[in-house]
């Protein structure tokens, strides 16, 4: 087998999991067709950081189905909306 030509990327623990979330939670907004407003958020920048704090938090849980992540996540998120829209007096 050839030596590999390129410096190897070594990613600590943490960074892994930060990376999954992130990847998590972009493909949970995109299969849910999400939008910030659906939220009670301003961005899809606010948006991104809160369903990354979901998958983060569903990690926490050592939800690993995603049946399971989902169910989650659209629990927590449905309180999430409805106390910003609160706020934002909707």
């Amino acid at each position: 087998m050839p030596d590999w030509p390129h410096q190897v990327l070594h990613l600590s623990d943490g960074s892994v999991q930060a990376l999954s979330a992130w990847q998590q939670a972009e493909k949970w907004q995109q299969t849910h067709e999400a939008t910030p407003d659906k939220f009670g958020l301003d961005n899809k920048e606010a948006m991104m950081q809160l369903l990354y704090q979901m998958q983060l938090l569903a990690d926490e849980e050592n939800l690993l189905s995603e049946p399971e992540r989902n169910a989650f996540i659209d629990e927590k998120l449905q309180n999430t909306g409805k106390t910003n829209n609160h706020l934002k007096g909707n």
